[in-house]
Formats: C-alpha cells, sequence, structure tokens
C-alpha cells in the first residue's frame, strides 16, 4: 500500500488521481491522510475539540469536490490529528476523556466521510503540574485512543505516526 500525507495548506488531494502505473492504468496512491487537523483544549467548556484550519476545513467541507472522487476510485482518505502547543494531545488523556474524544472523532469521521484516523504526537505541550482531565502522556494513552476510537467504528482505519509517544506501543523492542 502507497501512503501520501498532503500537507492540507499547499497540496490539493485531487493531485492523487494524476498518478497512475504505466502498464496497468492503477493508481498509484491507495491512502491519502490530510494533515493536520489538531486536537486543542478549550479552557471555556474544560473539553478537549478537533480545530480545522481554514484550508483543512475547505477540504472537509467540499468532500464531493476534494473528498468522493479519492474514495470513488478506491483511495481511502483519513484525517491526521496532532496536538496543537496547548496542554491537550493525543497521549495524556483521561480514561473519561478518552471516551469524550473518541465521540468527537467519531463524529468528525462521519460528518465528512473519512475512512480514518492518524494519530500524531508532535506539536503537544505537555504540562506539570498535571491538569484535570489528564495523566501523565505515555504510548499507553495513545493506545488507549485508539481502541476506543476503533470500538466505537470497528470499519476505521487507525493509524500512528511512528514518532514521540506514538512511535512504540510496548512491542517486543519496548
Amino acid at each position: 500500500k502507497v501512503f501520501s500525507i498532503i500537507e492540507a495548506n499547499n497540496v490539493n488531494p485531487l493531485m492523487h488521481l494524476a498518478f497512475t502505473l504505466k502498464n496497468s492504468g492503477k493508481l498509484f496512491y491507495d491512502h491519502v491522510v490530510l494533515f493536520s487537523s489538531n486536537i486543542n483544549f478549550n479552557d471555556a467548556t474544560g473539553k478537549v475539540y478537533i480545530n480545522h484550519n481554514e484550508n483543512l476545513t475547505h477540504i472537509l467541507e467540499n468532500r464531493d469536490k476534494y473528498i468522493k472522487p479519492l474514495q470513488d476510485r478506491g483511495i481511502k482518505v483519513s484525517l491526521s490529528l496532532l496536538g496543537n502547543h496547548d496542554k491537550s494531545g493525543v497521549a495524556n488523556l483521561s480514561d473519561e476523556t478518552i471516551r469524550y474524544f473518541a465521540q468527537e472523532i467519531k463524529k468528525t469521521c462521519e460528518a465528512y466521510g473519512l475512512d480514518g484516523v492518524f494519530y500524531d504526537d508532535e506539536y503537544s505541550a505537555y504540562t506539570n503540574p498535571i491538569p484535570i482531565g489528564f495523566v501523565a502522556p505515555s504510548n499507553q494513552r495513545v493506545a488507549m485512543l485508539m481502541r476506543e476510537v476503533k470500538r466505537i467504528m470497528p470499519n476505521t482505519i487507525n493509524m500512528a505516526y511512528v514518532y514521540s509517544r506514538t512511535g512504540n506501543f510496548g512491542g517486543a523492542n519496548a
């Protein structure tokens, strides 16, 4: 499988339809990941939420133009989620916050007809002391979030960028 993780700020996802294999005519890309929406914390509500910048919002809100043509040709489309320089991230959510945020992910995937989620732990600013609703960041917390999303959306693709706390989930080399 060939994945393309595109910066939604300056790449039209439809460009993936232009790359085909010479002999078969099959599309080169199997999966496009839209990079990136953010997990953010709202101080007023005390909840985490998904934030899309204006460029990604445009792609998502125009799914019939930018996403559906890819899916119609067999390309899966997923949304990347990463921290945004605040105290929330994919690696420090409490059990209750995981359940809540998984529902937010589900709403987003369903609203835009997305095939999956790509978790990234690059730009979170985990704080100490640990804020209410959060726990110490760990790769186990990311795995728990992914497991909860898979539980409530069993047909959704869950992927992790191998970086920071999304880089090792306790395998043989842990």
